[in-house]
C-alpha cells in the first residue's frame, strides 16, 4: 500500500476517501430515499385531490338537479304546469285583493327535441299588488320561465275610470320523452 510520510498527506488522503464514501452512500441510499419521499409527497397530494372529488361530484349533481328543475325537465306535464300556475296565482289573488281575469288555453310547441308550453295569465289590480305577484312568481315560487310581464291600462269610457292589468307570459321547457 502507499505509504504516506507526513500527517498533511494522511489528512488529505482521509478527506478524499471521506468524500468518495459520502458520494457512494448518497448514490446508493440517500438518492433512492429522496426520490421515494418526493413520489410519496406527490401521491399524498393526489389523494387529497381525489378525496375532494366526491364532494365536488355531489355539488355538481345537485346543481344539475336544480338546472333540470329550472328548465322543466322533470316529469311534470304541461297540464300540471298550467294547474300549478292557476293554483299559485289564484291563491295569491284571493289573499291580496286582485282579480285573475283570464288564463287562455296553453300553447304547446315542439322544437329541437323539447316541448315548449306557453301560458298567458291576465291579472287586474293595483300596481303594487301586481308587481308583488310578478316578484312571487320569479323569486318566491321560482316558477320556470317567466318570459315577459306586460303592464297596460284599460280605460272604461262609460264610467271614466281606468284599470291596470298585467299580462304574464310563462314558458315551460321540457325534454321530449
Amino acid at each position: 500500500m502507499i505509504r504516506l510520510k507526513t500527517y498533511k498527506q494522511k489528512y488529505r488522503a482521509l478527506i478524499v476517501i471521506t468524500l468518495l464514501l459520502a458520494w457512494v452512500i448518497y448514490s446508493f441510499a440517500l438518492q433512492r430515499t429522496l426520490s421515494l419521499a418526493a413520489s410519496c409527497r406527490d401521491l399524498q397530494e393526489e389523494m387529497e385531490h381525489v378525496g375532494s372529488l366526491d364532494e365536488r361530484v355531489k355539488e355538481l349533481s345537485s346543481q344539475v338537479r336544480q338546472l333540470d328543475a329550472l328548465l322543466g325537465s322533470s316529469d311534470t306535464t304541461g297540464k300540471d304546469f298550467s294547474r300549478l300556475i292557476l293554483e299559485k296565482a289564484g291563491s295569491f289573488c284571493e289573499n291580496n285583493g286582485i282579480t285573475l281575469t283570464g288564463m287562455p288555453r296553453e300553447n304547446v310547441t315542439e322544437k329541437e327535441g323539447h316541448l315548449v308550453t306557453s301560458n298567458v295569465v291576465v291579472v287586474e289590480g293595483d300596481y303594487c299588488s301586481l308587481l308583488d305577484l310578478v316578484y312571487h312568481i320569479e323569486q318566491v315560487w321560482k316558477l320556470p320561465g317567466l318570459a315577459a310581464a306586460d303592464f297596460y291600462s284599460v280605460a272604461d269610457l262609460r264610467s271614466g275610470t281606468s284599470t291596470l292589468k298585467v299580462k304574464l307570459y310563462l314558458q315551460n321547457v321540457r325534454k321530449k320523452v
